[in-house]
């Protein structure tokens, strides 16, 4: 999930300096970087790992460029707002940590590994499901 907490730090930057139409382009270029990495010939677990990032960046970008043909430009957006976000955060231990919030919900991620696995498609159906 380090892609997402920087996707979310982000994307904030951007709502903030009033450029998340030129953040849209960045991230569909990184993933066209992404996909010219796998076509330089990596090994099968690069390939997997650069997939499964690919399947997330790429559900990224979706949500940002239609926030960018919406013309949406408040991070305080229930747009922004209901999307899964990740955050460094004190906890009441007074330790960093990582929060997940989506809405009004805040909660520490569990950082469970799952492995280096194949990730499902994102699409609005699945989405509406989190």
């Amino acid at each position: 999930n380090g892609s997402q907490v920087h996707w979310t730090a982000e994307v904030e930057v951007a709502f903030d300096s009033n450029a998340v139409g030129d953040y849209a382009k960045k991230l569909s270029d990184q993933i066209l970087g992404l996909i010219m990495l796998l076509r330089s010939g990596v090994t099968k677990l690069q390939t997997k790992t650069i997939g499964a990032l690919v399947v997330i960046d790429v559900h990224a970008k979706d949500i940002i460029h239609n926030f960018a043909q919406e013309g949406l430009c408040d991070k305080f957006s229930f747009e922004w707002m209901s999307q899964l976000r990740y955050y460094w955060e004190m906890d009441d231990r007074g330790s960093d940590n990582l929060w997940v919030k989506c809405v009004q919900t805040s909660f520490p991620y569990g950082y469970e590994y799952l492995g280096n696995s194949m990730r499902l498609v994102i699409t609005p159906l699945t989405d509406m499901c989190y």
